[in-house]
């Protein structure tokens, strides 16, 4: 059987998207002052932040609830559910690769669970997680599953 046509390829890659996006939630309700603090420090203002840094994490669980939802289908909804990530994932791996090289802020909030990541970890799993989402996009076009 062809390797970009395994069923077991697109679940793996999709769980990990699902692993990265709970993990960030996670990390980030677990870290959270510092969360709100790094989040003042972009936006400028304490009370933005504070939206943001309750905002982030429902939006974080939400994609990987929909790509949980979505393993088991073919088509339309698991390729828009990868969508969803691989958008927020770029998103998300710029605004790192952003603090990194322009706004220095110290350890990372995001990954808080492997305390001590620096920014530059941050983006490089970042990407490496959004390359893998791509991968699963790329796949499901390839293999038509828009047609269904």
């Amino acid at each position: 059987m062809n390797a970009l046509k395994s069923p077991a390829l697109l679940t793996g890659l999709n769980l990990s998207a699902v692993l990265f996006w709970l993990v960030a939630a996670v990390a980030k309700l677990a870290d959270h002052d510092n969360f709100v603090r790094q989040l003042s420090s972009l936006t400028g203002s304490k009370g933005v932040a504070l939206s943001l840094s309750f905002i982030f994490p429902v939006v974080a669980f939400v994609i990987a609830l929909v790509l949980v939802l979505t393993i088991g289908h073919h088509g339309r909804p698991r390729y828009l559910a990868s969508i969803l990530s691989c958008v927020a994932l770029c998103a998300m791996t710029s605004l790192f690769l952003y603090i990194d090289l322009a706004k220095p802020m110290g350890v990372c909030a995001c990954l808080a669970l492997s305390k001590g990541l620096e920014w530059q970890g941050s983006w490089i799993v970042s990407g490496l997680v959004t390359v893998l989402n791509i991968t699963s996009v790329a796949i499901q076009r390839r293999q038509s599953f828009l047609i269904q």
